[in-house]
């Protein structure tokens, strides 16, 4: 399956010296009507005996949490849900509560790559109420080392990923971002989305050498990244969008509030402000592409 185009049409270039600064204006007219928060976590009961979920620090979300929460924070728009469970019966469940509300566009599950046979557990969801939602698959790859994608059944799994014409959705950390410009690189058909940037390191250490990784990972056209979950000041969050901006184009980067984790770093429409503020100076063809745009070619809606 071929690759969407990266952009019907093209999107001018970033001044590679133009980073907003804190006290600009963060309201920008107009985007609501078509935004797309592209990574948003809802569960129910199924899901508060995760490992993830019983600190102290998770406990304020260590409840079921719903559409309407979201619609609260968010208020506007719909949304793409992203997993956050990891056992087959809550991806049932995950389809169900998306067949059920015309706000969801789209549902990015999970699927055991390691168990193969991953065309029929694809096969298996799809045929669900819901499963025509279902546009990706989600895996975490914390921790891995850098041959995971050599792996026999990993690499079956991808291939049927990329038949379904789903998008292989990445939650990494920096050091993961040359394995994965290696797989899209190996699958060029298959849609790649990386979480949260790449997961920079919040004190900014790290930044040089994710700047370089990020370049690596732009130059395969069938990667797109998420500007989510960074919890980062607005300074810092600024610089890490524009140099996402300049790598990627923001034809090939999407906003998602992370929520309900966000409520846990700061009020829970800091990520819908911060992102405003970030992209204040950008085209209005650029602020389209990142609330909106680029979620909806990326994802097939």
């Amino acid at each position: 399956m071929t690759n969407p185009p990266v952009g019907a049409e093209s999107v001018s270039g970033p001044d590679e010296t133009s980073v907003p600064g804190p006290d600009e204006k963060s309201a920008i007219p107009g985007l609501t009507r078509d935004l797309i928060d592209s990574h948003v976590h809802i569960w129910g009961e199924e899901l508060l005996a995760a490992p993830w979920l019983q600190g102290a620090f998770e406990a304020p979300i260590k409840r079921p949490i719903g559409l309407d929460d979201w619609a609260a924070a968010v208020g506007h728009g719909q949304a793409i849900l992203v997993t956050a469970d990891e056992t087959r019966p809550g991806q049932t469940l995950q389809l169900a509560r998306a067949a059920a509300s015309p706000r969801v566009a789209g549902v990015v599950g999970w699927v055991d790559l390691a168990a193969g046979q991953v065309a029929d557990q694809l096969a298996d969801l799809k045929a669900n109420p819901g499963g025509d939602k279902l546009k990706g698959i989600r895996q975490s790859l914390m921790g891995v080392d850098s041959d995971w994608w050599r792996d026999p059944a990993t690499a079956a799994g991808l291939a049927a990923i990329e038949a379904a014409g789903l998008v292989f959705e990445a939650l990494i950390g920096a050091a993961q971002l040359p394995l994965v410009a290696q797989v899209a690189e190996c699958w060029p058909g298959l849609t790649v989305v990386i979480d949260h940037l790449g997961n920079p390191a919040r004190g900014g250490a790290d930044l040089p050498q994710w700047r370089r990784d990020i370049g690596q990972v732009a130059a395969q056209p069938n990667v797109y990244l998420k500007l989510s979950g960074l919890y980062v000041p607005d300074q810092q969050y600024g610089e890490l969008a524009h140099a996402a901006r300049v790598a990627f184009g923001a034809e090939r980067l999407m906003w998602g509030s992370d929520y309900p984790v966000a409520t846990l770093h700061g009020p829970a429409d800091g990520p819908w402000r911060q992102a405003q503020l970030a992209a204040a100076t950008w085209s209005a063809q650029e602020q389209a592409a990142l609330f909106g745009g680029t979620a909806a070619r990326a994802y097939r809606l």
